[in-house]
């Protein structure tokens, strides 16, 4: 996707607006006429990516990490195979899954706990400690984060 301020390409925009341009993704939609609902990324990047993935993607390894499965993703739509692993490797991948889990929310939670308790939004919340938000979300109703109170605010109309 083409960067309307800066004019280079990214497949992963809203990043790049925040980082690089100091503006919120919200912001950057409104500013250039973009639909709120629609993503700030590259369609065939979200064709491939889990939210696992998304989160893996912010980092360096993530970068190679997406590349070699598009490779290979490449590969069985010109071969039609797949490769199937055994069930003790699959075991093993959930059990390492787990443990980098527990890790990464170790390290997320002091920092990101802060601002969640001061009422940030689970957006900039996400976006300011690198942690997606359907993480966040599923952290809620684990019990890592506290549950937030909804308020409505009902704006009167002066007719």
């Amino acid at each position: 996707m083409e960067c309307k301020e800066c004019g280079k390409q990214y497949i992963l925009l809203s990043n790049h607006v925040l980082k690089a341009h100091g503006i919120k993704p919200d912001d950057y939609r409104r500013k250039h006429n973009i639909p709120l609902m629609q993503p700030l990324a590259d369609d065939e990047l979200r064709n491939h990516l889990s939210s696992k993935a998304q989160i893996r993607a912010l980092t360096t390894e993530g970068v190679a990490h997406i590349r070699r499965m598009l490779a290979t993703c490449d590969r069985q739509a010109q071969t039609g195979k797949k490769r199937d692993l055994p069930e003790c490797s699959v075991e093993h991948c959930h059990v390492k899954n787990e443990k980098k889990s527990a890790s990464f929310r170790e390290r997320k939670l002091p920092a990101l706990l802060v601002d969640w308790n001061n009422g940030m939004s689970i957006r900039d919340v996400s976006l300011k400690h690198l942690v997606a938000e359907v993480t966040l979300r599923k952290w809620v109703q684990e019990g890592y984060l506290p549950k937030r109170k909804r308020v409505y605010v009902v704006a009167d109309s002066a007719s």
